[in-house]
């Protein structure tokens, strides 16, 4: 559940997703 940027506040919002944060940052920036 990616909204614009801001990986951080994602992370914040959802601490569930911990881990995969990362992964999810890496595919926005490819695209």
């Amino acid at each position: 559940s990616s909204s614009g940027g801001g990986s951080g506040s994602i992370v914040l919002m959802q601490p569930k997703l911990e881990p995969q944060p990362v992964v999810f940052d890496q595919q926005q920036q490819q695209q």
